[in-house]
């Protein structure tokens, strides 16, 4: 059994671990975050291009979607069985809109 990923850290410098693999599906929370350190690569790339858009625009993005292991993506109504999500290759985001 793999151990429990339990503390977050900086992929890139606006965009943690946690941000970039959270779900409202706690069933499968843990889960995702162990397969998510093997694309951990892949995931640092797209931090960074994320980093590019946050820079681009001069506003913080809010993640609602980033790693999804294939568990997960099974489980999320409307992505697609080969959605790049599950290779640490996609984000679903907005602008932060303060109010």
């Amino acid at each position: 059994m793999t151990e429990t990923v339990n503390k977050d850290f900086q992929v890139t410098q606006h965009f943690g671990f946690f941000e970039m693999t959270k779900t409202s599906n706690a069933g499968l929370q843990e889960l995702n975050r162990q397969k998510a350190l093997e694309y951990l690569p892949s995931l640092s790339r797209l931090c960074t291009i994320m980093e590019g858009v946050r820079a681009a625009i001069g506003e913080p993005l809010v993640v609602h979607s980033g790693f999804r292991c294939s568990d997960l993506n099974k489980a999320t109504a409307g992505s697609s069985k080969s959605s790049q999500h599950m290779l640490g290759e996609a984000c679903d985001f907005t602008r932060q809109y303060d109010n």
